[in-house]
This record gives C-alpha cells, sequence and structure tokens, in this order.
C-alpha cells in the first residue's frame, strides 16, 4: 500500500513535471509574438555597443511585457526541476523497498518449498533466476517511472499546445508518435525471445560456476583444469554470441526509431 501511495504521488508529480517542461518553449513563443507584434519593445536596444550588456538588461528587466515572461520561465524551469527530483526520490524509494520485499517473499517460499522439488535444480542456474526475477521487476519499476512514462507525460502536453496552436501540426506529431510506438512495439515483440533464451544461457553459465566452484579440489586433483575451462569458454561464447545478436537487432530498431523522428522533425518544421 506504501509503495502504491508512492507511485500515485509520484505520478502527480510526473504531470506537473510534464506540463512545466514545456512551458520554456511556450514562453519563449509568446517573447517572440511580442517583439514581432511591437518592434518597439526592443527599440532602445537597437545600436547598443556589444560591451554595453547593462544597458540591455535594464532595458529588459524594465520592460513590463517581455520580462514577466523572462522570469515565468525561470520560475517553471526550477519548478520542473523540484519535480523531477520529488519524483526520483519517491521511485527509488519505492524500489528500494519492493527489491527488500521481494527478496523477504522469496526467501519464504524457499523455506516453505518441499526438498525433492527443487532437487532437480541446478543451484547457481536456480539462485540467477531468483536474482534476475527481483532485478526485472525493479527495472520495471524503473524504466517506466524513471523514463518511459515521464516522456509520455511530456509529450501529451507538447501535443495538446500543438493542436490549440496548429491542428495540422498536432496532427502530424501525433502520427510520429504513433509511428514510433508501433517501432517500439515490433522491437519489444522481437526480442522477448531471444531474452528469455539470453537469461536461460546466463542462468546455466552461473550454475556452471557455482559447480566449478563445489568441485574445484576433485578438478584439480584430476587434472581436469583444461577441460572445465573449455566448458566454461564454450558457455560464455554462447552468451556473447546471443548478446550481440540482441544488440544488433536494438540498434536496428533504435535506428529506425530516430529516422521516424527525424521526419516528423522535418515535416513540422516545413
Amino acid at each position: 500500500n506504501h509503495g502504491l501511495s508512492s507511485m500515485g504521488i509520484a505520478t502527480i508529480f510526473m504531470a506537473g513535471e510534464g506540463f512545466m517542461a514545456n512551458q520554456p518553449a511556450v514562453l519563449l513563443g509568446r517573447i517572440v509574438d511580442a517583439v514581432s507584434a511591437s518592434p518597439e519593445l526592443l527599440t532602445p536596444t537597437i545600436g547598443t555597443a556589444a560591451s554595453d550588456t547593462s544597458s540591455l538588461w535594464v532595458d529588459i528587466t524594465s520592460n513590463t511585457t517581455i520580462f514577466p515572461l523572462f522570469t515565468l520561465i525561470a520560475g517553471s524551469i526550477i519548478a520542473k526541476e523540484v519535480c523531477t527530483v520529488t519524483r526520483k526520490y519517491l521511485v527509488e524509494q519505492s524500489s528500494t523497498s519492493l527489491q527488500k520485499t521481494a527478496f523477504i517473499d522469496q526467501t519464504h517460499q524457499l523455506l516453505a518449498v518441499r526438498t525433492d522439488a527443487v532437487q532437480d535444480q541446478r543451484v547457481g542456474s536456480l539462485v540467477v533466476k531468483l536474482d534476475k526475477s527481483v532485478a526485472g521487476l525493479i527495472k520495471l519499476q524503473k524504466v517506466t517511472f524513471l523514463e518511459g512514462a515521464p516522456n509520455l507525460m511530456a509529450a501529451a502536453v507538447a501535443l495538446g499546445y500543438a493542436f490549440q496552436g496548429h491542428a495540422v501540426v498536432g496532427g502530424t506529431m501525433l502520427g510520429v508518435c504513433a509511428m514510433g510506438g508501433l517501432v517500439t512495439a515490433a522491437q519489444i515483440s522481437s526480442q522477448k525471445g531471444i531474452r528469455i533464451h539470453l537469461n536461460e544461457q546466463k542462468a546455466t553459465m552461473g550454475a556452471g560456476v557455482v559447480d566449478l566452484l563445489n568441485n574445484l579440489g576433485y578438478i584439480r586433483a584430476s587434472g581436469m583444469r583444461e577441460l572445465e575451462e573449455k566448458r566454461l569458454d564454450g558457455m560464455a561464447e554462447e552468451v556473447r554470441v546471443t548478446e550481440f545478436k540482441h544488440h544488433k537487432y536494438m540498434m536496428s530498431f533504435d535506428a529506425l526509431k530516430n529516422f521516424v523522428e527525424a521526419t516528423g522533425f522535418v515535416a513540422v518544421v516545413g
């Protein structure tokens, strides 16, 4: 319950962060519009010597139209950082609590499980799988609340401003977001099997290391050192090949997403 309440509060700060992140651009646009509509706002600074920056600062700070907007920009930047730090604090606090809870739950289940149910499991493989399950849960929470959801919040606010200002621009941005989402969905779907296979390979390699440590004296006495090194080298090579294959696919999908984003940028600016 405490974790859920922390995530709920973090979501509220996330929404505020997304709103504040868009304010500098919106306020700068208002400054440009004000100067374009009334060039005399900056007339006193035209012809000012390059070294006379104090005169320029006095003109801006004394301007009742422009200076309040600069003040709001500074305030929005500070407010965004406050929301960001608070959100990260709540997420990290919840993640560490969740990690502890998951570990205790795993220990409770292991102490209650029937011994014959785990007799056919290799100790190293089981330890790696248990560790991966906890690490994956924590990573999912952090990726969601530290990376994914904040970007979606900021994008949603930006889309709202875009549709409010120009429907065609908003529609173009929405189309780019949709294409990026489809590419990401395809990326996740295509890599699901590889990630599972990679985790299984790492679990097998971990089991091999544990077996090596448990039988270290026998391996040395029987002269099987080179054989064990070759066996572990083969496991490590299989992991390397699978992981590099995974990264190649990830790089290709990332390049495609960047291409979609660049195409959308050109379409919006054009």
